[in-house]
């Protein structure tokens, strides 16, 4: 009798665990709700200046994100660039509290990515000149000074950085050399934390590959 009664309280527990899982992927797969038609032109004007599909059905749905992208477009030509930038890391802010009351602008966060196209700072100082944003404000460029973020795109300076790196991967040279390439993502990755984040990714690639081939 006991057994019974164990077996049927598991056997409704799995129950339970089913129904809760069934209605979750029955959520996850409700379709988006329908854009008005007045949101459509938007998202037709959106993919006319290059922004990625899925990016401008976002933006549309997200309105005061909209108003946000316009003004840091505003400050940088790179419009695709610029909603993948603001979608990934501004909305996630958003989320924490209203976009009226971040400490930092649409044309800074242009300002930013504008930086990272030029060439000025890397993808990876971009993120620690945002952090800086989001906390205290302030221009991307200034930060950047101040912080000796700017890309280090010396060959001369990186050539010593990639020399120490492989001399104390030794091993995993040989691996490399031995048939795993697969490991120049982790020189590479190395180098990169050496310098900060500064270092220009693809020269450290072609230093890296005049060392190892």
């Amino acid at each position: 009798m006991t057994h019974r009664i164990h077996c049927g309280i598991i056997a409704m527990l799995l129950l339970a665990s089913l129904a809760i899982v069934g209605a979750k992927l029955t959520k996850a797969a409700e379709p988006a709700p329908a854009l008005t038609a007045e949101q459509e032109a938007e998202v037709k004007r959106l993919l006319a200046r290059d922004v990625a599909d899925q990016d401008a059905r976002l933006l549309v749905q997200l309105g005061d994100l909209l108003a946000f992208f316009e003004e840091a477009a505003a400050g940088h030509g790179n419009v695709r660039g610029v909603a993948s930038f603001v979608l990934n890391e501004v909305r996630r802010e958003a989320k924490e509290r209203p976009v009226a009351e971040l400490p930092f602008t649409g044309r800074q966060v242009g300002e930013l990515v504008a930086l990272v196209d030029a060439g000025t700072i890397t993808g990876t100082a971009a993120k620690d000149v945002f952090a800086e944003m989001v906390e205290k404000g302030g221009r991307p460029a200034d930060i950047v000074e101040a912080r000796g973020l700017k890309q280090l795109d010396d060959a001369a300076a990186l050539s010593c950085v990639v020399e120490s790196v492989l001399a104390d991967e030794a091993e995993n040279v040989a691996l490399y050399r031995g048939g795993k390439t697969a490991l120049m993502g982790h020189f590479v990755g190395r180098v990169m934390r050496e310098t900060r984040g500064r270092a220009n990714p693809q020269l450290v690639q072609e230093l890296l590959r005049s060392r190892l081939n």
